[in-house]
């Protein structure tokens, strides 16, 4: 998130292949926020969501990491106070103050789809209208000034933003997870691996967010590539399986004719005579052939051979 006068905050859930820790930077953020989020660390919670305004608004949740203890705070804020007190499946809180309307902009999304908004666009609200219609999945709301919106769902992404760059950036490839504008202009676009900045960004904003992904993005590639070596060793174990599978097969078949073409000839008979043998009758010798070494055609060839050689 991108404040006034510089201010910035951004918190990363960050998993090292064992162990899932959160981390937290921000430069001169409203002190009601910084203090709560402080204190959420204090009582071992994550932060779960987080919003705040230019005018000093601002809303917490939390609970710990196996989903116990949660808990929401928030400034002084009557809408807030009659939307979500004492409920409990609150997902995501947004709000931003339109200075042109003098109107704090809100929404809450409950649940999966469920929406409560105060001050929200008549455009914003047939966005999240349609999602639910569609029994869809609301994941993140944001607002910005001016009348622009950002939500992400579990089709990718919808806005007005009126930014061309914003845009540009929103329409590249892979699908953005959130977005942040400041009272200024700049802005960041956030995605599942990397973010885009635009100029202005605070220095302290972009070198968190880089090593972020650059650490994150090591993980991943590291997993996936233990993952790729692990999948190449079963598929090689599978082969070989398959190959010595195959080769008992016909060990197995090239004993049965030696025993019985062999043994046939050990007691006086040719070569033909034996193989005449394995083919007198013709339900014994399909049998044989098909339930013992499961390769007929490669057993038949072999008594074939045999008979022109005699």
């Amino acid at each position: 998130m991108i404040g006034p006068s510089k201010s910035w905050i951004v918190i990363f859930d960050f998993f090292d292949g064992e162990l899932e820790t959160q981390r937290r930077r921000w430069s001169s953020i409203p002190p009601g926020l910084a203090k709560q989020i402080e204190n959420c660390y204090a009582k071992d919670r994550y932060v779960t969501g987080f919003a705040a305004t230019s005018e000093n608004d601002w809303y917490v949740s939390g609970q710990r990491l196996d989903g116990s203890c949660g808990h929401r705070w928030w400034s002084l804020n009557s809408w807030l106070d009659s939307s979500i007190k004492g409920t409990d499946d609150v997902r995501h809180v947004s709000m931003a103050y339109d200075e042109h309307e003098c109107c704090l902009r809100q929404v809450v999304i409950f649940g999966t789809n469920g929406y409560a908004s105060q001050h929200a666009t008549d455009g914003l609200l047939a966005e999240l209208k349609k999602i639910r219609s569609r029994g869809g999945v609301m994941q993140q709301v944001h607002l910005f000034p001016e009348d622009q919106w950002f939500v992400s769902h579990d089709k990718g992404a919808t806005w007005v933003i009126s930014n061309e760059h914003v845009t540009e950036s929103l329409k590249g490839k892979g699908t953005a997870r959130t977005l942040t504008i400041g009272p200024d202009g700049t802005w960041v676009v956030v995605f599942d691996r990397r973010f885009e900045p635009s100029k202005g960004v605070p220095e302290g904003m972009t070198e968190a967010l880089a090593t972020y992904f650059a650490e994150q993005n090591k993980v991943i590639d590291a997993r996936a590539a233990r993952v790729s070596k692990t999948l190449d060793n079963m598929l090689s174990a599978q082969s070989a399986c398959a190959r010595l599978a195959r080769s008992r097969r016909r060990v197995q078949c090239s004993r049965l004719l030696r025993r019985v073409c062999g043994g046939a000839a050990g007691r006086g008979h040719t070569a033909r005579g034996a193989c005449h043998v394995l083919s007198l009758g013709a339900a014994l010798s399909s049998a044989v052939a098909d339930t013992v070494c499961r390769f007929p055609q490669w057993c038949w060839s072999r008594c074939a051979a045999t008979s022109t050689t005699g």
